[in-house]
């Protein structure tokens, strides 16, 4: 039987990011919340990580469009800051960060795969 959850005293910027992620997402506020709770909730067996391929075809979706801007990212997420203005995407690069590793991104190996994948891509054109 379905049980509803409150969460009380949610700060206004959390929300109002919130209702920027679900817009993005094209999904209600409730429907962005079932989302992060569905995910946040599955077990690792429950999980199928992306291959390689896969993820970069997910960060492309995304408008990544370019190697550097992949490179930008990383190294923005590895010193920790928050500086990092991409081409239009709202996402921060914590927000870029998480979404990623829940797309299953484990390792820097793994986005070195992608960075190689995209600049092999660019150059076969």
């Amino acid at each position: 039987m379905p049980v509803n959850l409150s969460i009380k005293n949610a700060p206004d910027e959390v929300v109002e990011r919130l209702r920027r992620r679900a817009a993005k997402n094209h999904r209600s506020l409730q429907g962005e919340l079932m989302a992060i709770i569905e995910a946040a909730s599955e077990t690792m067996e429950e999980k199928r990580f992306l291959t390689p391929k896969e993820l970069g075809d997910h960060i492309r979706a995304l408008g990544i469009s370019s190697p550097s801007t992949s490179v930008d990212i990383i190294r923005a997420t590895r010193d920790g800051g928050d500086d990092f203005e991409a081409e239009p995407d709202p996402m921060s690069p914590k927000e870029y960060l998480a979404y990623v590793r829940q797309m299953g991104l484990r390792t820097a190996s793994d986005s070195a795969d992608i960075i190689r994948a995209d600049r092999d891509r660019d150059d076969s054109r």
